[in-house]
């Protein structure tokens, strides 16, 4: 049917479309919601937790 040199080529040529294929459709695909920040630009407003200083990591103590 096809010659031996000619069936690589069309399996390229094949992939290369489903690829086109398969990155136009997650191109179009949407994306995660972004949450703009709010006008009073309370998340910088607001007071941080303390830190506590004696924990330390892995042991789980609660704060103080």
């Amino acid at each position: 049917m096809f010659e031996r040199p000619l069936l690589p080529i069309l399996g390229a040529i094949i992939i290369v479309i489903c690829g086109l294929g398969l990155g136009y459709y997650i191109a179009g695909a949407p994306s995660a919601p972004s949450n703009p920040p709010d006008s009073q630009g309370s998340e910088t407003s607001l007071p941080a937790r303390q830190s506590d200083q004696n924990a330390l990591p892995g042991l789980q103590q609660p704060n103080r």
